[in-house]
């Protein structure tokens, strides 16, 4: 695929798979914006503010105090009649969320028609052990460890999170489901959302002075986004005139506003490899490349990262959080290298005591040191892979009730027929 039509560019990593970069296209991409005075600096933060006197005076912020704040402060605006213009973009607000999550879906459309916006068109998200998920999770499709798809490195790798989660993968199918919904409707501009939705107090004021017809107007035809809040944190102190920052980037899934030709260009860049987060990619990898904006102050946040209530892809500790779900993330979310002493690209366990398949192993300490570099085995054992072994892909052939939940069950005629160095 070459860079001069905008597709990403690959390179090649330990596992055979490709990662993909995203390349700016050749040629003019993004007309320049106009000129306006600016209140901030490219990093948001305008230098005397409340806010980078909080910085510099590293004030511990309480989350959960300050979202309670601004819980209050959003009630009292909407009852005072604060509303939201939402008749500038001409689409939909489209909502990610689970089928079974009825209690969010309720709070989301509340919260939208509290501030103006119409009722969401929910977009069914999947589960992690969805078997879509599990496909591209034991695949090529997605990034493995080793390196680390957050820093590069291995053994020096410092990051909470260093080989991707079901979880993750799940939340980037969710989003690409949004984003054909957006990429095939002929209305131009919708508003993505996802189920903790919560806007601020600022909100009717940030959103009707800064997301105008004109602005719209001017972007119209050509890849934009729009970034409405991130994670509750100091920067929801801000207390400066409403400003809309080019080149300022921060991690924003929850809402954001975004045109048809975005949706395009952020599936054009997934169909093929994840390497990062939907958000990383969304925002961070991808939207620079074309006109993005963000609003200063944020006007809204995710209820999940406030611990009001649970996350669905890492659980940050919240009563309402699912224990098994949260040690099943905890003991996932990161490879110890120390820890592990066989390294294998696919494994297929079967669990039996004798398979039959050719060239399988008997059980789990047939499993060699020095082997060559990542390679494939089947192992036939009754009892569950040791915590020694990682496999990049994983496969389960046997009673599904024994399934480890990040292996994709399959069964002997699947195994026969496919190709275990690249599974499909």
């Amino acid at each position: 695929m070459a860079e001069a039509h905008g597709f990403p560019a690959c390179t090649e990593t330990l596992h055979g798979m490709v990662h993909w970069s995203w390349a700016r296209r050749r040629g003019p991409r993004v007309r320049p914006c106009r000129s306006k005075r600016r209140i901030r600096g490219t990093n948001g933060i305008r230098p005397g503010s409340r806010v980078h006197k909080m910085l510099v005076e590293e004030v511990d912020i309480d989350v959960p105090g300050l979202q309670a704040e601004l819980a209050g402060k959003a009630e009292e605006a909407v009852r005072k009649g604060h509303r939201c213009d939402s008749s500038v973009f001409d689409g939909e607000v489209f909502c990610v969320s689970m089928p079974s999550c009825r209690s969010r879906r309720c709070h989301t459309e509340q919260e939208l028609k509290s501030w103006g916006f119409p009722a969401p068109r929910f977009v069914d998200a999947f589960g992690p052990e969805d078997d879509e998920v599990l496909t591209w999770f034991n695949s090529p499709r997605v990034a493995k460890f080793p390196p680390c798809f957050r820093c590069g490195l291995v053994a020096e790798c410092c990051c909470a999170n260093n080989d991707m989660l079901q979880e993750q993968i799940a939340n980037w199918l969710s989003f690409r489901k949004a984003w054909e919904e957006i990429s095939k409707s002929n209305k131009e501009w919708h508003l993505l959302v996802e189920d903790d939705l919560k806007f601020t107090h600022k909100a009717a004021e940030c959103w009707n002075e800064l997301v105008t017809q004109e602005l719209l107007n001017e972007h119209s035809g050509e890849p934009m986004i729009l970034r409405c809040g991130w994670q509750l944190g100091v920067e929801y102190c801000d207390d400066d005139p409403p400003e809309l920052l080019p080149d300022t980037v921060r991690m924003s899934n929850h809402c954001s506003l975004m045109n048809r030709w975005m949706a395009q260009e952020l599936l054009l860049g997934s169909e093929e490899h994840i390497c990062a987060t939907s958000d990383v990619f969304t925002h961070e990898i991808v939207a620079p490349n074309f006109h993005h904006f963000t609003m200063f102050p944020p006007i809204s946040y995710d209820l999940s990262f406030a611990l009001k209530v649970p996350s669905l892809i890492r659980p940050k500790g919240t009563p309402e959080d699912d224990f098994h779900h949260a040690m099943a993330v905890e003991r996932l979310r990161r490879v110890d290298v120390q820890k592990i002493r066989i390294w294998l690209q696919t494994l297929v366990w079967l669990r039996d005591r004798n398979c039959g398949v050719k060239r399988s192993l008997h059980c789990w300490e047939e499993l060699c040191e020095g082997q060559e570099e990542f390679p494939v085995r089947v192992v036939c054992d009754l009892r569950e892979p040791p915590a020694w072994v990682y496999a990049a892909y994983r496969f389960f052939v046997g009673p599904a009730a024994f399934r480890p939940r990040d292996f994709r069950h399959v069964d002997l005629e699947w195994l026969a027929r496919t190709d275990l160095t690249f599974p499909y």
